[in-house]
C-alpha cells in the first residue's frame, strides 16, 4: 500500500492481477489492469515528483509504473 499527497490509497491486488485506487476523498475504489497479464502486482510506491505509481510484478519479474 501507498498514500498520495492527495490522500490516494493505492492498493496491490495481486491475485486478481489489479491496482486498487480509493479515492481520499470519497472512499471510492477503482480498479485498474496492469499492463503485463497475469503479473501479480504485489508491492506499490508513490513517486510524488513525477506523479507515478510504481508496482512490482511478482508473477512475471518486473517493476513498472501507471
Amino acid at each position: 500500500m501507498s498514500i498520495m499527497r492527495k490522500g490516494n490509497l493505492w492498493v496491490a491486488a495481486t491475485e486478481a492481477g489489479k491496482l486498487v485506487k480509493v479515492d481520499g476523498r470519497n472512499g471510492k475504489a477503482t480498479e485498474l489492469y496492469t499492463p503485463t497479464a497475469d503479473s501479480g502486482p504485489y508491492s506499490v510506491d508513490v513517486d510524488t515528483k513525477r506523479n507515478l505509481i510504481w508496482f512490482s510484478e511478482i508473477f512475471s519479474d518486473r517493476i513498472g509504473p501507471i
